[in-house]
C-alpha cells in the first residue's frame, strides 16, 4: 500500500516541532513513523522531496544527539537530492545543519566549504533569516575556527546592525541569542567591555524567549560562555547600565539549560565544562586594567582545542584561498585532503 509524500512530510514537521519544544519521546516517535512511511512512499518528484526532508530531519536529529559523523553523512546525501530538485530553501537548511555538525567535529575546512556553498545560495536574495543564520555561523568560525575566515567581521556586524530590528529577526530569538552572544564574545577579545555589555544585555533579554531547538541551545551555550568571560576576565565596575549577575545566578542559568534543552544533548558536556569552570572561578580576584589577560586565554580555549596541536598542510590552505585572521591563536592543524575532497559541497 502506497503512502502519499505529504504523510511523510507531516511526520517530519511534527517531529521537529516536538524537538523544539523539548518533547523527546514525541520527537523520536514521529521521526520513526516518518521513516516507516517513507518506505511506502511512491517514487515521484514529490516523493523524492519528502525523502530529502526526512534525511535533513535525520541529520538534524543525529546532530542533536551527538552522532556527528552520521549527521554529516546524511547531510551530504540530503544536499545532493536538494541540488537535483533545485530546492534552494531546503538546501540552505541542510547546509546549516551540516555546518553545525562539521563545526562541532572541528572540521573547520569543511565548515568553510559549507559556508561558501551557502553564500552562493543566499547572497543575491533577500532571505534575512537565512543571512542571519549564515552570519551567525561565520561568527562561530571567527571565534573558534583556528583563524579561518569566510566573511569579514565588519560585514557580519554591519548586517546585524542594519537588520536586527526587522520584524523577521525580532521574532527569531533563538538565532539572535547566538548572534548577540557571539558579538559580545568578539568584543571581549579586545577588552571593549562597553560593546560587550551592549550585546550581552541584549542576549540576556532574549534567553528567556528561546526554546530547545538546535539554534536555541546553541545560543544558550554562547550566552553561558559570556558569563564565564565575565567571571574570569572582566574587571570590576565595567558595566555601566547592566548590573552583573552573580556566580549563583549564572549557575542557575546552567541548570535552566539542562532542564530546557533536554532534546539537544550534544551540548551537555560542553555546558558541564562551563559549569565546572564557573564554580572554580567563583572566588576570582579583582583585576586591574593593566593585568587583563585576553578573554580567550581561558578555560574556553582549553576545553575547545585541548590536545589538537597538529601540523598544518599549508599548500592545501592556499588552494582553498582561505584567509587567516590574526586575532585568533595560530593553532596548527593537519588537513586530511582526501576527506575534504570527498566532502566538497
Amino acid at each position: 500500500m502506497f503512502v502519499a509524500p505529504q504523510v511523510v512530510s507531516t511526520y517530519v514537521a511534527l517531529s521537529q516541532f516536538s524537538q523544539n519544544m523539548g518533547d523527546r519521546d514525541k520527537w523520536l516517535q514521529c521521526e520513526q513513523m516518518a521513516i516507516q512511511k517513507s518506505s511506502l512512499c511512491w517514487f515521484s518528484r514529490e516523493g523524492l522531496l519528502a525523502t530529502a526532508q526526512l534525511m535533513q530531519a535525520l541529520a538534524y536529529t543525529k546532530l542533536c544527539l551527538g552522532h556527528l559523523d552520521f549527521s554529516i553523512k546524511l547531510g551530504f546525501q540530503a544536499h545532493e537530492i536538494c541540488r537535483h530538485l533545485k530546492k534552494p530553501a531546503l538546501e540552505n537548511l541542510v547546509l546549516s545543519v551540516l555546518f553545525r555538525s562539521a563545526f562541532l567535529k572541528k572540521k573547520f575546512d569543511l565548515c568553510v566549504h559549507v559556508l561558501e556553498s551557502q553564500w552562493a545560495l543566499i547572497s543575491q536574495g533577500r532571505d534575512v533569516l537565512g543571512l542571519a543564520c549564515f552570519y551567525s555561523a561565520c561568527l562561530d568560525l571567527l571565534l573558534y575556527g583556528k583563524g579561518l575566515l569566510c566573511r569579514p567581521f565588519g560585514e557580519c556586524l554591519h548586517f546585524i546592525q542594519h537588520c536586527e530590528h526587522s520584524c523577521i529577526l525580532n521574532s527569531q530569538s533563538n538565532v539572535m541569542l547566538g548572534v548577540h552572544s557571539s558579538l559580545a564574545m568578539w568584543f571581549a577579545q579586545d577588552s571593549q567591555w562597553n560593546l560587550f555589555e551592549h550585546h550581552f544585555s541584549k542576549a540576556r533579554q532574549l534567553v528567556k524567549r528561546t526554546n530547545a531547538s538546535l539554534f536555541g541551545s546553541h545560543g544558550f551555550v554562547r550566552f553561558l560562555e559570556c558569563h564565564v568571560l565575565v567571571l574570569q576576565k572582566m574587571p570590576e565596575g565595567v558595566f555601566m547600565h547592566t548590573p552583573p549577575e552573580t556566580r549563583s545566578q549564572t549557575l542557575k542559568y546552567c541548570e535552566e539549560f539542562f532542564s530546557r534543552c533536554v532534546t539537544c544533548p550534544v551540548y551537555h558536556q560542553w555546558v558541564s565544562e562551563l559549569k565546572a569552570s564557573i564554580m572554580r572561578y567563583g572566588k576570582r580576584e579583582s583585576m586591574s586594567s593593566t593585568n587583563i589577560v585576553r578573554p580567550f586565554d581561558t578555560c574556553l580555549t582549553r576545553i575547545w582545542i585541548e590536545g589538537e596541536f597538529l601540523e598544518e598542510n599549508n599548500s592545501f590552505g592556499r588552494n582553498l584561498g582561505i584567509q587567516r585572521f590574526d586575532r585568533v591563536a595560530d593553532v596548527k592543524e593537519n588537513k586530511d585532503e582526501e576527506e575534504i575532497k570527498d566532502c566538497v559541497c
